[in-house]
């Protein structure tokens, strides 16, 4: 008994700690009191659609649309996701949500790893409590969405990456790169983000050429690993290794005569492409008909193409709302401007934080900033929704923490030699 209290005494609970646990309290709160007042709505057709995925593979029927034929219309990450509740009771639209607003706590805690890892606490701690009040983050998990999901297995992913690299450890290399295989289950383009870790290990970082040709083969033999049953299954039951058979669809969408950065999912197919498609023998063909409609304009319109692409990078990373596939909820002149003062000072001051932040920090971040070019150029050929973006907004934000704290450290030492003065 003496032993145990002598270890109760030692352990010392830091301010830190106390006030990571408040912001979390906070973060938490914020999102189950939205999750409350959606209850069980559902708003956007996507929710139905992973729902209804959830629903079968609970009930045996398998990966397989209404017609009982099998699909990859839809990733399989967030519907596994789903159905694991489903598994567990929890079966309505609100136990989702109350879920994901835990899940989308753990954001925040990842957020304060990742900022203490590669910064200080100081950062770490204001990344965590930004994240806690961004509204889109606090938004995000009430969406019956693959957003959430996302977001903590591309958090996770990194963090793990930066700890193998610090410890060199293998096995958090092999974690990392298996999260980013899962995280590549649930939103395909995630394939981007693991071309610019690849691109940052070998041609960034200064380790001598043979380890970096060694940690860059480990973490993609893991993500390969983890995505190659899927595609495999996909290859074996509609011929295509295709990790979602929508990716045809969304590059029509971003590239045709109607695409605009605003029109998103919202453009109608003329009578006669209509019918084609409608008569496409299985979801397969008629992805390849998407693409090979999308490659004609692109070869007959290349300014078009070229100007278009450019403009929808730049609208990926707009500060207000994108329009997104339809829902129940209506724009609103205070949705737009919470979303401007939300986004534009953590966007401008993660901005600063890259450019004044020491060499060797830059060196470790500008992963972060690699990935978000190679994100936005995938997004930029299809389409690009503001929703997309999210989960980079976390590394955004965590640059903007940094800088806030610099930026105070520097105003408390002004104060000290302006009072020595005095």
């Amino acid at each position: 008994m003496k032993g145990y209290l002598n270890t109760v005494i030692k352990v010392r609970v830091d301010k830190f700690s106390v006030l990571l646990c408040a912001v979390l309290v906070i973060g938490f709160g914020l999102r189950l009191a939205l999750a409350l007042t959606m209850d069980n709505k559902i708003s956007w057709e996507d929710e139905s659609d992973y729902l209804d995925l959830a629903q079968k593979i609970s009930n045996g029927a398998g990966y397989v649309l209404a017609d009982g034929s099998p699909t990859a219309f839809r990733a399989p990450g967030y519907p596994a996701f789903l159905t694991l509740l489903h598994l567990g009771g929890l079966t309505s639209p609100l136990a989702v949500r109350i879920i994901q607003a835990l899940l989308a706590t753990i954001i925040i805690w990842l957020v304060y790893r990742l900022g203490s890892e590669l910064m200080n606490r100081a950062a770490g701690l204001t990344g965590a409590a930004l994240t806690a009040i961004y509204p889109y983050y606090i938004f995000m998990p009430a969406t019956l969405l693959a957003e959430t999901l996302f977001t903590t297995l591309l958090l996770a992913a990194v963090l793990l990456f930066h700890l193998s690299l610090r410890t060199g450890r293998g096995k958090l290399l092999l974690g990392s790169g298996t999260l980013m295989g899962f995280a590549i289950l649930t939103r395909p383009a995630a394939w981007a983000l693991t071309g610019g870790i690849l691109f940052w290990l070998l041609f960034i970082t200064r380790y001598p050429a043979r380890q970096r040709l060694g940690l860059a083969a480990l973490f993609f033999i893991a993500v390969l690993l983890t995505v190659t049953p899927w595609m495999t299954r996909n290859y074996v039951r509609l011929g295509s290794f295709a990790l979602a058979t929508n990716g045809g669809r969304n590059f029509w969408l971003g590239n045709n005569s109607a695409a605009t950065i605003n029109s998103g999912s919202n453009i109608a197919m003329d009578a006669e492409m209509n019918r084609i498609i409608e008569n496409a023998a299985g979801e397969t063909a008629r992805e390849r008909i998407y693409y090979d409609e999308a490659f004609r304009y692109i070869q007959s319109h290349p300014r078009q193409f070229i100007v278009l692409t450019f403009s929808k990078a730049l609208a990926f990373w707009r500060w207000t709302p994108s329009p997104v596939t339809d829902n129940n909820y209506a724009r609103s002149n205070l949705m737009n401007w919470l979303s401007v003062l939300s986004v534009a000072p953590v966007f401008i001051l993660a901005v600063a934080g890259y450019i004044l932040v020491s060499a060797e920090l830059r060196s470790k971040i500008s992963l972060w900033l690699i990935m978000a070019l190679f994100y936005t150029a995938i997004h930029a050929l299809y389409i690009s929704k503001v929703r997309f973006r999210l989960p980079l907004d976390a590394f955004m934000i965590m640059a903007a923490a940094f800088t806030l704290v610099q930026a105070s450290a520097k105003l408390r030492q002004l104060v000290k030699r302006t009072a020595k003065v005095s």
